[in-house]
């Protein structure tokens, strides 16, 4: 990761805690994790798979790339699989472009998102939609959403209106080892369960999949030293 202009940007900034409504530029908020973003999945406490973002600069954009791959097995035989694919362009503090790719066992469907001016349009399996509102995407390692009531679903293409509530600070492990960090339960549209430490990394994620399993993140890498 090139972070000439990212560090520049972090030596200016104040850090931010994630119990805020405040924005912070995606370019800062992207250079507290110093690196790539990994998590190991589990699922019901198994291993099951792996998620990462990985960040570059382009000029004045900043790049972040998702990828998220599962496979569940049972007596050795994958029985099911899932893959997904994102890339977000932010530029001057908005999102200007995303298009994300989903391979749900074989059944596919892909989303894109693009800034014109004030106007942002988007096209999903279902159909399309624009919109005037500035709306952060469901990949979570920018943590002034937190003060959204409103989110892109990168999974449907949907603005899935929700409540970010702020919870207790506990103890999380990490690939660095023990740091603190802040639970955030989505309620409305979305139900989940994400953590951030207090420089507004995200160091976890928990929530309920399709059949009740329970899905969970664990940071192998997420920045910051505990």
């Amino acid at each position: 990761m090139r972070m000439t202009l990212f560090a520049a940007a972090v030596a200016i900034a104040p850090v931010a805690g994630p119990a805020m409504a405040d924005v912070v530029d995606p370019m800062v908020a992207a250079a507290r994790y110093d690196g790539p973003i990994v998590f190991d999945v589990r699922r019901n406490g198994d291993s099951v798979g792996e998620h990462t973002v990985t960040f570059r600069q382009d000029g004045d954009d900043l790049i972040a790339e998702t990828t998220f791959d599962i496979a569940i097995r049972f007596a050795f035989i994958t029985v099911y699989r899932y893959s997904h694919r994102s890339t977000e362009v932010w530029r001057d503090g908005q999102l200007q472009a995303l298009t994300a790719w989903t391979d749900d066992d074989g059944e596919v469907g892909q989303v894109e998102i693009a800034r014109d001016g004030d106007v942002i349009a988007v096209r999903y399996p279902d159909g399309s939609d624009a919109t005037a509102a500035h709306l952060f995407p469901t990949t979570h390692w920018n943590a002034s959403v937190l003060g959204a009531d409103r989110v892109f679903n990168t999974l449907t293409g949907n603005a899935n209106k929700v409540e970010i509530v702020p919870g207790p600070m506990e103890t999380i492990v990490t690939g660095a080892g023990e740091r603190e960090a802040r639970r955030y339960a989505y309620t409305g549209q979305l139900q989940n369960e994400v953590w951030y430490d207090d420089a507004g990394r995200w160091v976890k994620m928990r929530f309920t999949a399709k059949g009740g399993s329970v899905i969970e993140y664990e940071c192998r890498r997420c920045g910051g030293t505990p």
